[in-house]
């Protein structure tokens, strides 16, 4: 019995091996196939491939509320100023009582509406599964100068990406030998999260 438990574990671990090569392989391959000739890339680290969960963000009904949340908070904060104006200029032109009669107090019934909305969405959500995932950190060297990269690649069952989000940042030549070193000492982000971390290697 232990002698099977031993060759499962093995062969999990074997192929647990095989599929981040097969990842990190993949990455390679889209990265260099759209490098304009002249251009260099330079992997620094891959973080281990593992299970990449969806993100309300990316949910089609929450990103119809919140764009109708955007563009009438928007509104609500433009008509709230000009207000907020007319009142003071009323105020000293017919004093504070004929500014108070008049003062229009712009509605925020629809904006406080979709909020209640898009806060119950929020709590109600449950993420899932989509696929596997590998947050590449690499630097491009161009033309114009220097990127660092920090990009997150979700795989479909077959190992072919399925969708990639890219992150980057301008970087000093003079700086590249100190990045990468802190790039590799660093420990793996979590692949679920949408915090911006290239700021860490920059300012470090």
């Amino acid at each position: 019995m232990k002698k099977i438990l031993y060759l499962l574990s093995i062969m999990f671990f074997l192929s647990c091996s095989n599929n981040q090569k097969k990842a990190e392989h993949e990455i390679c391959k889209s990265i260099k196939s759209q490098m304009p000739e002249g251009w260099t890339y330079t992997p620094i680290k891959f973080s281990k491939l593992a299970d990449v969960l969806s993100n309300i963000n990316e949910d089609e009904k929450y990103k119809e509320l919140k764009e109708k949340y955007d563009k009438i908070e928007y509104q609500y904060l433009y008509d709230s100023i000009s207000s907020a104006e007319n009142y003071k200029v009323d105020s000293i032109t017919y004093g504070k009582d004929f500014a108070d009669k008049i003062k229009i107090k712009p509605s925020s019934y629809e904006r406080d509406l979709l909020a209640r909305k898009i806060n119950d969405l929020e709590v109600k959500y449950t993420p899932y599964k989509i696929g596997t995932g590998i947050i590449h950190t690499y630097i491009c060297k161009t033309n114009f100068g220097d990127s660092l990269y920090l990009s997150k690649y979700v795989f479909d069952d077959d190992f072919k990406i399925k969708k990639i989000y890219n992150n980057s940042i301008s970087i000093d030549s003079d700086s590249v030998n100190n990045i990468i070193d802190e790039v590799r000492k660093s420990e793996d982000f979590d692949i679920n999260k949408d915090h911006d971390y290239l700021w860490y290697y920059v300012n470090n």
